[in-house]
């Protein structure tokens, strides 16, 4: 599989392609001071689906599950994917770094960015044709030897990019792909103190997600679902780490 350059992304959320501008989202944090309020530098981007886009809610309706989708709810900054793309992408980025000598004439406000290599990184990803793609790959083609003779600015030259997509990354596979490829994805129901469904490889993979998510759950209470079961209550398309409770499916906690 291979992305279209400058158009197709990986979710940083779900890991699925984001199949078009159109489909994307961008969202950012900045420092708080002691009392919560926004202010400071910038750190933390992230490019995501956007919420009516998102494979997590694949079968839900518009109104169903608000908190399931490919982005946190408490979010500092953010925008769509398309106005950061272009030179209008270009003039925000940077923006970040300086406003420039018109507004800031004492340089007070120069380099408003906390984390530069996440915000570089960001920038590459938006910007750079086949960065998106070839920059999974780096680790594996550095261990090969792939890229002995590259400096610091040819690694980025699009012919450079192009040549590691072209291969390496004919194998890529979203996690989806990946998942039903290896048939490992199995479905719960965690029916005690939870009330949940899980998506996990085993029974032991889904009480690990269930502590993650905050839910304490008995093993014995954990039930295996079929797949037939999984597909009538909507779940089977969800990717492997899933968690669902009650309040996902709009129904009070369960107490015991």
């Amino acid at each position: 599989m291979k992305l279209k350059p400058l158009k197709q992304w990986f979710c940083d959320a779900c890991d699925e392609v984001i199949e078009k501008p159109e489909d994307g989202w961008v969202y950012w944090s900045k420092d708080r001071d002691e009392r919560g309020a926004v202010f400071g530098k910038v750190h933390s981007f992230h490019v995501v689906h956007k919420f009516r886009a998102s494979p997590k809610r694949a079968g839900l309706e518009p109104r169903e599950s608000p908190h399931v989708s490919c982005y946190p709810p408490n979010i500092d900054q953010d925008t769509d994917l398309v106005l950061m793309l272009g030179p209008s992408g270009i003039i925000r980025l940077l923006s970040h770094m300086d406003v420039g000598m018109h507004f800031d004439a004492a340089g007070d406000e120069i380099l408003r960015v906390k984390d530069v290599r996440n915000w570089t990184e960001t920038f590459r990803r938006l910007h750079l044709p086949y960065y998106e793609q070839a920059r999974r790959h780096f680790k594996q083609a550095r261990e090969e030897g792939r890229l002995e003779g590259e400096h610091e600015t040819s690694l980025y030259n699009e012919r450079t990019l192009r040549a590691l997509v072209d291969e390496y990354g004919k194998n890529d596979r979203s996690k989806r792909a990946v998942d039903a490829a290896t048939k490992k994805k199995r479905f719960f129901k965690a029916d005690s103190n939870a009330y949940a469904y899980v998506v996990a490889r085993d029974a032991d993979h889904a009480l690990q997600i269930l502590a993650s998510a905050g839910e304490q759950e008995d093993p014995d209470a954990l039930l295996e679902l079929s797949a037939e079961h999984a597909a009538r209550i909507e779940i089977d398309h969800l990717p492997i780490g899933t968690c669902l409770t009650a309040e996902d499916f709009g129904f009070p906690p369960r107490n015991n």
